[in-house]
């Protein structure tokens, strides 16, 4: 089932991105949010020119996941093909795909300002329910789309 979104969002697979939210179209939105405002494009691009595959390889694993979580499928499918690249040290392919990858990662965050009208920087740190949760979780992860998931 489809919760409430503009119409003209099917570059997203909602009802993926919502089962990884376990149904909270709060925290969906917030997710998509935060995948728009906290780009890795600029450092991904960083790691790109100097050719660091192995920090390009992490980069682009975290834009694979987040990009999954959120139903940016092919997005996501573009990432895991770059990191499997970078982790086998085939500077040719990345050099061959980064630039279609760079422009659809651009595309996919203007979209969704566009389409969920958000703004820049999010200033959501929607604390509000914490005091209802009993459950302690130990999370090590740097990702924090990831740490909001959990």
């Amino acid at each position: 089932m489809k919760p409430d979104f503009p119409d003209n969002c099917g570059f997203l697979d909602i009802n993926l991105g919502m089962s990884y939210c376990g149904g909270d179209t709060e925290l969906y939105r917030d997710m998509v949010q935060m995948f728009r405002t906290e780009s890795k494009l600029g450092e991904i691009e960083k790691f790109y020119k100097a050719k660091d595959w192995k920090n390009y390889r992490i980069l682009v694993h975290s834009v694979k996941s987040t990009a999954l979580s959120i139903g940016a499928v092919p997005l996501s499918e573009q990432a895991k093909t770059l990191e499997t690249a970078a982790k086998s040290d085939d500077g040719k392919y990345i050099e061959e795909n980064h630039r279609g990858f760079a422009a659809a990662y651009k595309e996919m965050t203007a979209k969704i300002g566009a389409t969920f009208g958000m703004g820049g920087a999010d200033e959501n740190t929607d604390e509000k329910g914490d005091e209802d949760r009993n459950t302690n979780i130990l999370v090590v992860d740097d990702n924090p789309m990831n740490l909001r998931v959990a």
